[in-house]
């Protein structure tokens, strides 16, 4: 009876094990399929292993690595691409399949002095496009005489270009420069001031914003110089109003007042000054041009000690 039990048994897996069950068995699917993978794996391996292993489209070259700057008329010292290639050819990680490309190509350009901004780093297929911000000068430091009193009288005066965030330029990149000055008693000075350094006087700083507000139209309106009489152990005195002189025997001088975004209560803010001074313009003309006048602008009214401009007015 046992052996029968056993027979019968075995008679059944046997029936169970038909080549359609066996075809149709998810594991031996998966064997097959796997098998059929690692088949056409191999074979291109071994038809195509060479392109697999070819990495050089991917690798960054001169051709593949377009720099964009702003402003275009400014040209570099050393050509952007080339120093940018010069600093990735010093890993193993020069290729655009690297996933660090892009914040690595910021960080080399975040230590280059006369870049101002990384606008944007973008990678493709064809290449690595990055637009960069120059550094430009919107004024330049006098020492001298007029500055230092214990200037030594034998000595050239030194004028320092520098950028509106008060970093000092190169003049090899800015040889060709007309800029407003920057007139300030006593400017606080490196013993060695290098290039790429920030100047540390706040009165700078703010010359520099409003240079930088003023743009090329300082000239338009005949101006020469910002100064001001606030001393370097308290360049936050308010109450000492920044101003913009002419270059004449007798200068005109328009009160500014504070930097921009730093304005007293009672004073327009600075793109107001802005438009009153182009409407001062339109109406009399270039301020270099003017008899000697004093205008004081921070109340958003011209007040003026000229009587020639008051019977204009």
């Amino acid at each position: 009876m046992r052996k029968r039990r056993q027979q019968d048994w075995f008679s059944r897996l046997m029936d169970n094990l038909s080549w359609r069950s066996i075809l149709f068995n998810p594991g031996i699917l998966l064997i097959v399929a796997t098998m059929i993978l690692i088949a056409v794996a191999t074979h291109l391996w071994q038809e195509h292993h060479a392109a697999f292993a070819d990495l050089r489209p991917y690798q960054l070259h001169p051709n593949n690595v377009q720099v964009s700057l702003s402003p275009a008329a400014v040209q570099p010292l050393q050509d952007p691409a080339e120093l940018l290639l010069d600093e990735l050819n010093r890993t193993t990680k020069n290729s655009l399949l690297d996933p660090t490309l892009v914040p690595r190509t910021v960080e080399v350009f975040q230590r280059v002095g006369w870049v101002e901004n990384v606008s944007r780093v973008q990678k493709s297929d064809s290449g690595l496009q990055v637009d960069l911000v120059m550094r430009t000068p919107v004024g330049q430091v006098e020492l001298n005489r007029n500055t230092i009193p214990d200037w030594p009288l034998n000595q050239a005066e030194k004028l320092y270009l520098v950028d509106h965030q008060a970093i000092v330029l190169s003049d090899q990149l800015f040889s060709d420069q007309t800029l407003l000055r920057f007139t300030l008693f006593q400017p606080i000075r490196f013993t060695n001031l290098d290039e790429w350094s920030r100047w540390p006087d706040q009165r700078v700083v703010d010359c520099g914003s409003i240079a930088k507000l003023l743009q090329d139209r300082w000239q338009d309106f005949g101006f020469y110089r910002i100064t001001t009489n606030r001393m370097p152990t308290e360049p936050d005195n308010r109450s000492i109003p920044y101003e913009l002189w002419t270059d004449t025997t007798l200068a005109t001088k328009v009160v500014w007042g504070n930097p921009p975004g730093q304005e007293s209560e009672g004073e327009i803010d600075a793109p107001s000054k802005l438009s009153l001074l182009e409407e001062l313009l339109a109406k009399y003309g270039p301020f270099n041009e003017l008899p000697p006048t004093r205008i004081d602008i921070r109340s958003g009214t011209p007040v003026t000690s000229s009587t020639k401009v008051a019977e204009r007015n």
